[in-house]
């Protein structure tokens, strides 16, 4: 999958949620660098409240540019699997 595509699709789906596009645009442009993170990556990044940086994940999550690796509610892993696929496939 080129990587054009892959940022389409993203801001596609971040226009659909307008009141957040920018914020999820820089949060996904900080994804864009690190595709393997945690919440706290975001906390410290940004300068939010772990709350918001969860519920900002949590669209990401509905809009399926991320996934979350497990379950657990501390210190969730979340990988953006469109980037890493890209960097695997360049290999």
């Amino acid at each position: 999958m080129p990587y054009v595509c892959v940022v389409k699709g993203i801001s596609c789906n971040l226009q659909r949620s307008a009141k957040f596009s920018g914020e999820l645009s820089r949060i996904c442009d900080f994804i864009e660098t690190k595709p393997v993170f945690m919440i706290n990556d975001l906390v410290d990044a940004f300068q939010i409240s772990y709350n918001t940086a969860s519920s900002r994940v949590d669209m990401l999550v509905e809009m399926n540019i991320v996934k979350k690796d497990n379950e657990q509610h501390r210190n969730r892993i979340l990988a953006a699997q469109k980037y890493i696929d890209i960097f695997m496939d360049s290999r």
